[in-house]
């Protein structure tokens, strides 16, 4: 794990400043929770998320669920930059710079387990305003070509459909999956039509997907 990723049921804009900028997840995987009282819009978020982690009080509506893993060093209710993942540092993921189609490019992915689930993380680079919301996906294939796994979703779980990307940034996508055990998987991921399934392509791949690492469970 190269740094620490929350979440929240507030609106990104209020939990930017308590966290300093850090990295968010929509998942349901965070070792951080910040939960808001009196929220206007609020971000749905699986209540279970909050079991097993401690209580903070950092703010008069805003109280820290995390993990004992997590160490909540505050300073005037924020946590201090050296305890949080720092802005995106390319060097830390595995290098993959595919294009899909004119419009996105896989820069690369992470890989984090948490227990007995391997977060696989996509790093989108956006080159154009895409007009239809893509799913992505990550797909464990074992050693006979059968799916053992997969995780489908609009991006970022759901919270960020690809029609919002704007041109020139970089999409964190994280893809939570439970792998199989004792069993060697392949680890590919791409994008697709929700639609007409079809996916975007990949340039000399017939099965326009990606393919990331593989992996002995």
């Amino acid at each position: 794990m190269t740094g620490l990723v929350y979440a929240s049921n507030e609106e990104e804009e209020i939990t930017n400043w308590y966290m300093a900028q850090a990295d968010r997840t929509h998942c349901d995987l965070a070792d951080l929770f910040l939960l808001a009282d009196n929220v206007q819009d609020v971000i749905a978020f699986n209540p279970a998320i909050l079991e097993n982690k401690g209580e903070t009080q950092i703010g008069p509506n805003m109280v820290a669920y995390a993990a004992d893993s997590v160490p909540l060093q505050l300073g005037d209710t924020r946590f201090r930059p050296e305890d949080i993942r720092k802005p995106l540092e390319f060097e830390a993921i595995s290098e993959l710079n595919v294009p899909l189609g004119n419009d996105v490019t896989l820069m690369g992915y992470e890989l984090i387990e948490r227990g007995e689930t391997l977060e696989v993380v996509l790093y989108w680079q956006v080159h154009n305003y895409i007009n239809q919301n893509f799913q992505a996906f990550v797909h464990a294939i074992d050693a006979d070509g059968e799916l053992a796994t997969q995780f489908d979703s609009a991006p970022e779980c759901a919270i960020n459909p690809t029609t919002r990307w704007e041109p020139g940034t970089v999409v964190r996508d994280p893809h939570p999956l439970v792998l199989p055990n004792n069993r060697p998987i392949r680890l590919v991921a791409g994008m697709y039509d929700l639609i007409s399934l079809e996916r975007l392509p990949v340039e000399n791949e017939p099965g326009n997907f990606v393919f990331l690492t593989e992996l002995e469970n």
